[in-house]
């Protein structure tokens, strides 16, 4: 299943967070797949001093790009996708008006980020501005092209899944060409997916080290340290990595193995705790990844 995920958070009042939730449901329909989206979760959490209040939406939309058994998925994902170039587009005036009704008919769940626009006549349409600047574009892909959109976005997983442990060197085999960086992209400064050559391959700094580390005697995992100075003759240790089975499918190209085995990996330990010390901290991911922050002596 693929969802498009939309989070935004804010200080300030609910009725801004509800008005950030307006402005995420027109992002979240901009990569549509045909004439359908994807399903999608927008979620604004607002940080009060009385407490945290998540408020989320969840829209229907298609849940698989696509079907059939896992050697016809194994076979898919092996090949190398197609470099091909997606021409955005902005949303028209009538695609924006249509957002500011639709919100503003759901005003009693979600106060729409603009007031609703008057309903137009076909005689005076031609006379009305375009959307405001700053809408996102929409980046439309092709039903013929669904299978294409599956062989990036399981690359993109893997690439991200091996970059957050510190993997450069595999995850640089899965990237594809547009994760990487435009000239205008470079020109302003944005980051790239990978450091420099020199340095892709090279530790962050002197307390960052790949390491093996285990959660117990059955979850091992294969990732990055850090080590922190705190006060008191202390270190910060964080720990971030892939689950072993995860890693070496991964390691070895298999990507299709990679997604199964990550399932496997969730569905036994999703429930799981540690309770060796109540001084750690422990995340797990569906996508075999695992995080843990603790207190250690020098």
């Amino acid at each position: 299943m693929v969802v498009v995920l939309e989070c935004k958070g804010t200080h300030k009042t609910r009725h801004f967070a509800t008005g950030q939730l307006a402005k995420a449901s027109i992002q979240v329909e901009t990569v549509p797949i045909g004439n359908q989206t994807p399903r999608a979760i927008m979620v604004a959490t607002l940080l009060e001093q009385s407490g945290i209040t998540a408020f989320v939406l969840d829209p229907p939309g298609i849940d698989d790009l696509w079907s059939g058994d896992d050697e016809q998925l194994d076979d898919l994902l092996a090949q190398q996708p197609e470099n091909l170039a997606l021409t955005p587009r902005l949303p028209s005036a009538e695609e924006f008006r249509a957002r500011q009704d639709l919100l503003a008919e759901t005003e009693d769940y979600i106060e729409p980020l603009l007031q609703p626009a008057p309903k137009l006549t076909k005689e005076v349409s031609e006379l009305v501005e375009p959307p405001p600047a700053g809408l996102p574009e929409i980046f439309p892909i092709p039903e013929r092209r669904r299978s294409w959109f599956l062989q990036v976005l399981a690359r993109s997983a893997a690439t991200s899944t091996l970059l957050y442990a510190g993997d450069a060197a595999n995850a640089r085999s899965y990237a594809t060409q547009q994760r990487g960086l435009s000239v205008e992209q470079k020109a302003i400064g944005q980051q790239s997916l990978f450091d420099d050559e020199a340095g892709a391959e090279q530790a962050i700094d002197a307390g960052t080290a790949w390491s093996s580390f285990r959660l117990n005697k059955d979850l091992a995992f294969e990732g990055t340290r850090y080590t922190i100075p705190v006060p008191g003759r202390q270190f910060l240790e964080v720990c971030r990595g892939v689950e072993r089975n995860v890693y070496a499918q991964l390691e070895q190209g298999h990507i299709g193995g990679y997604w199964r085995q990550a399932k496997i990996f969730w569905e036994r330990w999703s429930g799981w705790t540690p309770t060796t010390s109540t001084n750690d901290a422990v995340s797990l991911g569906r996508d075999g990844t695992a995080l843990t922050v603790r207190i250690i002596d020098s």
